[in-house]
């Protein structure tokens, strides 16, 4: 009884911590929203709230190994909905600007996150899009001379590729880097498809590139 007791408190004790944390961000998030309902296309105000839903699911992520099942069940689903949550604002952002570093960069690591999808097993989201994004940021990075996003993203490239060692450089050969009026979603061309001329390759070979119709 007195086990359940302490856990109950403890459950309680996590949903309050939540309940804060969430109670805390509203207003930004609130404002954000507003924006968006008022410019769909607003670039920022998408990144914004793609970087506020990786906030709230850093602030929630600790509590989630702390609790009883109950309560990880609870956290659980809310980590779930702000990790796609911000995928779907970054990608929206990237929709808009396909040339903006920052937001390949904040896809690419929101695409690594692991997700549970039964009771025992995990996957992270999209592998072959976290790398591809991050690449494309260092390219653009690098284009663009801002180097502190350039050396982010070297840096959160190695760790993919140590992470997810079941791809190497090479597998990439064909990303493209997008201009401003490129679609950025990586995909596996037909054989017989040529990599377009109007975009800078990031590496030469057989790969991946991007098409103006498709989208992963």
């Amino acid at each position: 009884m007195f086990a359940n007791a302490k856990n109950n408190g403890r459950f309680l004790l996590i949903l309050f911590l939540i309940a804060l944390t969430v109670s805390c961000a509203s207003k930004e998030y609130r404002d954000l929203k507003k924006q968006i309902k008022q410019n769909p296309d607003d670039y920022a105000a998408n990144l914004k709230l793609g970087l506020h839903a990786i906030k709230v699911r850093n602030k929630i992520d600790p509590y989630f190994y702390k609790g009883n099942q109950m309560s990880t069940d609870i956290l659980f689903s809310k980590i779930k909905k702000a990790a796609y949550e911000a995928v779907s604002y970054f990608k929206k952002a990237i929709q808009i600007r396909p040339d903006a570093p920052e937001a390949h960069y904040a896809l690419g690591n929101a695409l690594a996150y692991k997700v549970r999808v039964a009771t025992t097993k995990w996957k992270h989201i999209d592998p072959f899009g976290a790398i591809s994004h991050v690449m494309i940021a260092v390219k653009l990075a690098e284009r663009m001379g801002n180097f502190e996003v350039a050396t982010k993203a070297k840096i959160s490239l190695r760790g993919l590729f140590g992470l997810f060692k079941i791809y190497r450089p090479e597998d990439f050969a064909h990303i493209q880097i997008p201009g401003s009026s490129q679609p950025s979603y990586p995909v596996r061309p037909p054989q017989s498809q040529q990599p377009p001329q109007a975009v800078e390759s990031a590496y030469s070979g057989t790969g991946f590139l991007f098409s103006a119709k498709d989208y992963v």
